[in-house]
């Protein structure tokens, strides 16, 4: 889902784009309170996952008529929609500018961007190929010597951007970040029960208040719009440390101030780097980052399925050692927002005074 939010910004040119990043993530987050929903509304497991599945239905086919085909237009052009289109080829509507004047118009804004996005983003692509994606006239054929030039082209474009210290970094920051996510959403549950909870927290308190990171979302994304990178990634790693050692306090009541800290972890975690990947890097490379971070994420996390067994068996179910471990391990990420940081004041010091950042 947030390769499609990355690509929409794109698409349509949202001016905001920390900001619309940050509130479609909030809407995701928002998602989470459906896990508690049986329960509240007494619904049995089958009626819920049927109307899940309903619900995804009706979502993936609406995404299919109403989603633009292509995503490498310039921003300030709406795309046709296919379902438009459709209509338009059976003569169900009329009128507008008919697909020549459309494609001229496509080849016009597309020649007058290419000068903004020789600053912003080296091309991957060259001319020719480029002008063939946005008409949808470009055909990959694994056989054509020219198809298999131009992924090398691709890949060697790519590799400097894969290389670089601040997506290296930002790599090891998210999946890190994302392990310690999944180790603690396990955790606090786990530390309430062992405090005789009688049920009210882990089934009611913890669910809300955890599930309360689409508060911080659009905060968050305001926040960035100002360019304030260095300084998110830097509270991010702080509530990671800072949710990790609120488990250690065993007290229920104290449970709940973690329950929100880890709220607030969430919150800025998936807003602050996928707006961060969308900002730093061109777009058509988007679903090629997002599923390297993806795969490291997973690489990455996969450790907790050998922290719980650890917990339960060897530390007698306390999370002293295991916490205060992965808390240490938090301090070297720290370096993301010296990278960060160094980037932003390089970006100011070329810019002219009378430009924006």
């Amino acid at each position: 889902p947030y390769i499609s939010v990355m690509n929409i910004g794109a698409l349509y040119g949202v001016h905001r784009y920390s900001l619309f990043i940050s509130v479609v993530c909030a809407c995701f987050n928002l998602a989470g309170f459906v896990y508690i929903a049986p329960e509240q509304l007494s619904l049995s497991r089958w009626w819920f996952f049927m109307g899940s599945a309903a619900l995804a239905l009706v979502a993936w086919v609406a995404a299919a008529l109403l989603f633009a085909d292509h995503v490498y237009v310039p921003g300030d052009h709406v795309p046709e929609f296919p379902l438009y289109r459709y209509l338009r080829a059976c003569g169900c509507r009329g009128g507008g500018k008919n697909l020549q004047e459309r494609e001229g118009e496509r080849r016009q804004l597309l020649s007058a961007s290419r000068s903004d996005k020789a600053i912003v983003a080296p091309a991957l692509v060259d001319d020719a190929e480029e002008a063939a994606i946005v008409e949808g006239t470009l055909v990959h054929h694994e056989h054509d010597p020219a198809a298999r030039a131009g992924c090398r082209h691709f890949l060697r474009e790519l590799l400097p951007h894969l290389t670089t210290a601040h997506f290296v970094w930002a790599v090891i920051w998210y999946s890190w970040t994302l392990l310690v996510v999944t180790f603690v959403g396990g955790a606090i549950p786990d530390v309430m029960k062992q405090q005789h909870d009688t049920g009210v927290y882990a089934d009611d308190v913890y669910p809300t208040v955890g599930n309360l990171a689409f508060l911080f979302n659009p905060l968050v994304g305001a926040w960035l719009d100002h360019g304030r990178f260095g300084w998110t990634f830097l509270a991010a790693n702080v509530a990671s440390i800072a949710v990790l050692l609120c488990c250690l306090v065993p007290s229920l009541q104290f449970q709940i101030a973690t329950c929100l800290v880890y709220a607030v972890q969430k919150g800025i975690l998936f807003s602050v780097f996928f707006a961060y990947l969308a900002l730093e890097f061109p777009s058509e490379i988007y679903g090629t980052l997002v599923a390297l971070c993806t795969a490291g994420a997973a690489l990455v996390g996969t450790g907790s399925l050998a922290l719980v067994p650890l917990v339960q068996n060897t530390f007698d179910g306390k999370y002293t050692v295991v916490n205060a471990s992965l808390a240490v391990c938090c301090l070297p990420l720290f370096a993301l927002a010296r990278v960060v940081w160094k980037r932003e004041h390089r970006a100011k010091a070329l810019t002219p005074p009378s430009s924006p950042v």
